[in-house]
């Protein structure tokens, strides 16, 4: 089967965003949600921002450090993790809209969500759970 729909380089320049440019962070915590990324230390990471934001606490590289080592999830971030996160704080040397970058990870997470549905009704049908009749009248 082949991989979901993704752009891991948004997903970093949003991240990188949202750690260097705090008032973007009502914007971008309103619209995307933790879901919305593919990435698992994306998802952490962004887990722990959104945390911190809605505790009225600063969003930084260290307090997003601090708050998954306390929920005990920085070695999912691999081998050097205070390092990763460093790199994705620095991963917008270009000024990269973040804002446009979320707009993409929304647009896929959309698409994926709607690619999940579709292999879903379709094992559906397959197993005959679903007739076909069924399955047009869904889609409209």
């Amino acid at each position: 089967m082949k991989p979901l729909p993704h752009d891991s380089f948004a997903e970093r320049i949003f991240l990188s965003g949202i750690l260097r440019e705090p008032e973007l962070n009502v914007l971008a915590f309103t619209r995307v949600a933790v879901a919305d990324l593919y990435c698992h230390p994306h998802r952490l990471v962004y887990g722990a921002a959104m945390e911190l934001w809605g505790a009225f606490c600063t969003v930084t590289v260290a307090d997003v450090y601090r708050r998954l080592w306390l929920r005990g999830q920085i070695a999912d971030l691999g081998h050097m993790p205070a390092v990763w996160l460093w790199d994705l704080h620095e991963a917008d040397p270009s000024g990269y809209d973040c804002l446009a970058a979320a707009e993409t990870v929304l647009h896929l997470s959309r698409w994926r969500r709607a690619l999940v549905a579709q292999r879903a009704l379709l094992g559906e049908l397959e197993r005959g759970r679903v007739a076909p009749e069924e399955l047009q009248e869904m889609i409209r």
